[in-house]
């Protein structure tokens, strides 16, 4: 399993998965179909920065890895207060509390 997943062609799929992620996020941020501080912006940007994570641990990229690093950590973090801190899930489309 584990030389199935540095395959190259297998890596580069990861690597395009991830980066489509996280330009799904930026794109509908930009166009206003997304908010910020929406579970679904949210969400799409932990998957991206966790499979671009992952891309950059093989071969080692610390300046990849640093950046992608950063970026799954500050995802994570707003994850956690949209889900605990605030007690309310904001989505595209408005306040639903939980």
């Amino acid at each position: 399993m584990q030389d199935f997943l540095y395959n190259d062609a297998v890596h580069q799929g990861i690597s395009l998965l991830g980066a489509l992620f996280v330009l799904l996020a930026y794109l509908g941020l930009q166009i206003k179909r997304l908010d910020s501080e929406s579970i679904s912006y949210t969400l799409l940007n932990i998957m991206g920065s966790s499979l671009l994570t992952y891309v950059a641990l093989r071969p080692l990229n610390l300046g990849f890895l640093l950046a992608e690093g950063i970026w799954l950590t500050v995802s994570l973090v707003s994850l956690y207060k949209l889900l605990y801190k605030n007690k309310t899930v904001l989505t595209s489309k408005g306040k639903r509390f939980m």
